[in-house]
């Protein structure tokens, strides 16, 4: 017998909306333990007293998290969200060739935003067709045969370094006397690119090296040197619902710009606060031209705008 309920439809949400991720936040917030330089300061938590946050609720964590550019941004972003729970690898040179960044090091949260920022420079160089020219560039490999490079930094191109190894590494890794979250390598080895370069597809360039910073990002949290990510069948309003789980603040970011790669969703700066919201996307039923994070703000900047006017009165 068919029953003449008719059936709840189920709610349309974006894969970054079932990202599954809490986080403890000190209450008290953070500080940083002075250190001689970047690489000795650390962030701590005020207190013991931790409350629970869900970060992954907010969809545009990783532009906030990319404009991330020295500690006293970093220290506001940890009071809000919490610790990143995942170290960096960095590269120091001949000497002490890798050394491990804890996640509580402030030269770990440095790298992390700065390459979340070339993440960033990439997604805008394809979605919103943004100049990235000045980032790629064809240089002789270290045999001396041209080839197509992408860098993060055009104030460092590739070529020999002074001990005449070649400066080309894991773009994971941080390069002795480069800035954090650089990024230097051969985009690939592909006719088809190199064509683009010469004629002048920069979106197509950004588009295959964006694709292969974050699946070398994405490597690193699916690993099985780190907790990586799972997933978790839940019921909402009767409907199944596949969440993906993530272990640290960093697999969110991650996740997030490669999402964001693939929706519709456009990202703004609230006119009021100038924090960063996820505005319209394809299937969704909001305004394409929103200009406030929320209704809050809205009427914030409202009430500045009258109150500005009635000043102005004679």
């Amino acid at each position: 017998m068919v029953s003449s309920k008719r059936s709840r439809k189920p709610t349309t949400r974006s894969p970054i909306e079932l990202v599954e991720f809490t986080n403890p936040v000190c209450e008290d917030g953070y500080y940083l333990e002075s250190g001689t330089g970047p690489r000795e300061a650390k962030l701590r938590p005020k207190s013991a007293r931790m409350s629970t946050g869900s970060p992954a609720s907010e969809a545009a964590l990783f532009r906030q998290f990319a404009d991330l550019q020295n500690g006293k941004d970093v220290v506001t972003f940890a009071n809000a969200y919490g610790m990143l729970g995942s170290p960096a690898v960095v590269h120091r040179g001949v000497t002490e060739p890798y050394r491990a960044l804890g996640s509580d090091d402030l030269a770990a949260w440095l790298h992390h935003a700065a390459q979340a920022r070339w993440l960033v420079t990439l997604l805008d160089g394809f979605r919103s067709n943004t100049n990235v020219s000045r980032h790629f560039g064809v240089y002789p490999n270290y045999r001396g045969v041209p080839e197509l490079f992408y860098f993060s930094h055009p104030e460092y191109r590739p070529g020999p370094t002074n001990n005449n190894s070649w400066d080309v590494r894991d773009e994971l890794m941080q390069p002795e006397g480069k800035p954090p979250g650089y990024f230097c390598s051969p985009l690939n080895h592909d006719s088809d690119l190199v064509r683009a370069y010469e004629q002048g597809d920069f979106r197509l360039l950004a588009r295959s090296a964006f694709t292969k910073c974050i699946n070398l990002k994405l490597q690193r949290v699916t690993g099985e040197s780190t907790p990586g990510i799972g997933f978790k069948l839940s019921v909402e309003d009767d409907s199944p619902v596949l969440k993906t789980v993530v272990s640290t603040l960093t697999d969110v970011i991650w996740l997030q710009l490669a999402h964001a790669a693939t929706g519709s969703r456009d990202y703004r700066r609230c006119e009021h606060c100038g924090q960063w919201f996820a505005g319209y996307q394809r299937g969704q039923q909001r305004r394409s031209d929103r200009k406030f994070c929320s209704s809050a703000c809205k009427t914030r900047a409202f009430r500045e705008k009258q109150r500005t006017k009635e000043e102005q009165q004679p």
